[in-house]
Formats: C-alpha cells, sequence, structure tokens
C-alpha cells in the first residue's frame, strides 16, 4: 500500500499567505479612485444657486464689486476682481459686469459708479479644480461648487482666483 502525497512545507506556507492576502488586495481602493468618486458625486449632487448674494453662504464664492448701471446692480466678474475698478471709483474700462443676468464689457463712455458694499459671487470650477473664474462664459463644463465639494476637489492646491 501506498503513502498518500503530502504537499511540502513550502507550498503549504505559499497557499495559506496566498489566500489570507487576498481579500485584503481585492478590497483596497486607491486614494485618487476614491477622491475622484467623491468629487463626481459632489458634481452630480450641486444645484444651482444664486449667482451672486449680499452674503456669503455654503458655495464657493468670492466677493466681487458691485457698481450701478441704469440704476440695476452690476456685479463685476473680472479676475482678479481689484482691477475692476478705476481711481474715480467707476468700472474700469475693460471689465466684465453682469447686469440682469447678461454679461458686458465696461467702455469709457458708460460711467459705472462702483458702491461701497461688494457682494459674493459663484465660483465655477471644471471637473479637476483647474480652472477657478467667475464668468464661465456659458461653458457648460464648468460648475459652482458648494465649500465641502470644492474641498474635496481642491486638496492641497491653491487657486489665483482675486
Amino acid at each position: 500500500m501506498e503513502k498518500p502525497a503530502t504537499p511540502s512545507r513550502a507550498r503549504r506556507r505559499l497557499l495559506l499567505a496566498a489566500t489570507g492576502a487576498l481579500p485584503s488586495v481585492l478590497t483596497l481602493s486607491s486614494g485618487a479612485q476614491a477622491a475622484a468618486t467623491s468629487t463626481l458625486r459632489c458634481l452630480a449632487n450641486n444645484q444651482p444657486a444664486a449667482r451672486f448674494t449680499p452674503t456669503d453662504d455654503n458655495w464657493v464664492r468670492a466677493q466681487v464689486p458691485v457698481a450701478s448701471y441704469n440704476n440695476r446692480p452690476a456685479y463685476c466678474v473680472t479676475s482678479p476682481t481689484n482691477a475692476c475698478v478705476d481711481g474715480a471709483q467707476h468700472a474700469a474700462p475693460g471689465t466684465r459686469w453682469v447686469v440682469d443676468g447678461n454679461t458686458m464689457t465696461a467702455d469709457p463712455n458708460t460711467v459705472m459708479p462702483v458702491q461701497s458694499q461688494r457682494s459674493y459671487g459663484l465660483v465655477y470650477v471644471d471637473q479637476s479644480g483647474s480652472i477657478a473664474t467667475l464668468d464661465p462664459r456659458g461653458d457648460g463644463n464648468l460648475v459652482a461648487l458648494t465649500d465641502s465639494c470644492w474641498n474635496s476637489v481642491l486638496g492641497g492646491r491653491s487657486t489665483n482666483l482675486g
């Protein structure tokens, strides 16, 4: 009668190690994948907000100068925003302003006195967070974000939005 073959000790250790490590390998996800999933979820869940508000809220906003154009508020969307106002406290020629949802460019012949109070304008970004602007110019790939989504997108990077 022959003796049944027994697995070698080294082979047994290899199999035990492989079966012990396999579940952990299959359940790990990369940090980049988790961050991308979180960001896409944030982008999908965002609801449109008022483009300009008198106070800051839970949306990513930048403080913007407010001028008066034909007795209606005009909000500067030029970046950096310190370029919006000239020395006479009027809208600087060549800067972009939003009046009643329409974007216009200030010219030297149009006097738009800038008011002392400021408003807060939505900041628009792309899915990677590499673009930050107050004026999306109809680009459907740019979206407004809540503060918590912005933190997910931006991570440790900084932005030059003024």
